[in-house]
């Protein structure tokens, strides 16, 4: 026992200093757990609706155009969520997706779905006639051909027939304003041809050759989730474009005062070559004025329909300060689309 006290007292100091260090030690290791222990895992509960929020929240960034030189265009508007307050759409028809974009401002009033894919119909034909005008002049004149057989039944037609000379400038107006499946058909086959003369293009041929040119196209003006394969907008599988990419379509055809004086007409008369008469009522009837959707402020732009597409309307209004482009697509029917649009544009106008 003594051999044991005087161990103590000659190593008393180390003894000491031994359990000073065990007791911060022992302090060191409660505070940590007692960190990690208020450091829980969120709730599964807040956890889905964090991830349902951020689905919501959808972010999106025209890309810049690439223009010709003679043009102009800004087509980079702001960031925007995918829903603005301020433009109320609960009480309203079924509608896959929707926008309203400021020209002046360069930004999204409201979107939603904007980003989803989308058959485009007759909207198809707004990059139809801008290919066209790229490649060929408005005064050229095409004539209908063989072409015409392989418009699909129950089309819009402008009413042309095999042997039809009109300018590009009147196949336009025939695409545009009736909506004319055919005159798309023989805009495509003869620009091609014009365009790659050696080629020898059919029928066939020239038609898929000529959405080849509306591919580069598109992407040139920043349709970067869009495909086309056909000029008309009929329905196919491989064929589909988004409300974020037909703003900026829109946004170009709106920059060429040809494309924009011809949405904008609520009816035409042209003449062929040999003075067959074709007069064209405009199917978007915000355009007309003895219609119950007339409105004061649209200057254009397109309808389309289709089965895939449903009732479809991209429309243009002008104000004393701004023009503002709406897009509203996969309505239920035709009237729907303009009760859709109307609500909206109404609330900003």
């Amino acid at each position: 026992m003594t051999k044991i006290t005087d161990w103590i007292k000659e190593h008393r100091k180390l003894l000491l200093r031994t359990l000073i260090a065990i007791l911060f030690a022992d302090i060191l290791l409660i505070v940590i757990f007692s960190s990690k222990s208020d450091d829980k895992p969120e709730p599964k509960a807040a956890e889905k609706e964090y991830r349902a929020a951020a689905e919501i929240t959808e972010v999106t960034s025209v890309a810049e155009v690439s223009q010709p030189a003679e043009q102009n265009v800004n087509t980079e508007p702001k960031n925007v969520s995918e829903k603005k307050s301020g433009i109320d759409t609960d009480y309203l028809p079924y509608c896959k997706a929707s926008a309203v974009y400021s020209l002046k401002k360069g930004e999204f009033l409201y979107s939603n779905n904007i980003n989803e894919e989308t058959a485009p119909a007759s909207l198809t034909k707004l990059l139809t006639a801008s290919v066209a005008l790229k490649y060929a002049d408005a005064d050229d004149v095409f004539t209908a051909g063989s072409e015409l057989a392989y418009v699909n039944e129950n089309s819009s037609l402008a009413g042309l027939a095999v042997g039809d000379s009109l300018t590009l400038r009147d196949l336009i107006t025939g695409m545009f304003l009736a909506s004319g499946n055919d005159a798309a058909r023989t805009v495509a086959v003869n620009v091609a041809r014009m365009n790659f003369p050696d080629a020898d293009l059919n029928d066939v041929e020239a038609v898929n050759c000529f959405c080849g040119l509306m591919e580069q196209f598109a992407k040139s003006i920043g349709m970067e989730n869009s495909n086309f394969v056909s000029p008309d907008g009929w329905d196919k599988y491989d064929q589909y474009t988004t409300v974020s990419d037909l703003i900026k379509l829109t946004e170009y055809v709106m920059s060429v005062p040809e494309l924009r004086d011809i949405v904008a007409m609520p009816q035409k008369t042209v003449y062929s070559t040999a003075g067959k008469v074709f007069t064209w009522q405009n199917s978007n009837q915000l355009l007309d004025i003895n219609g119950n959707y007339y409105c004061e402020n649209a200057i254009g732009v397109k309808t389309g329909t289709t089965q895939n597409a449903g009732s479809c309307l991209i429309s243009a209004f002008e104000t004393d300060d701004d023009t503002y482009i709406s897009v509203v697509v996969g309505c239920n029917t035709d009237n729907d689309r303009y009760d859709y649009t109307l609500n909206m544009i109404y609330q900003i106008l």
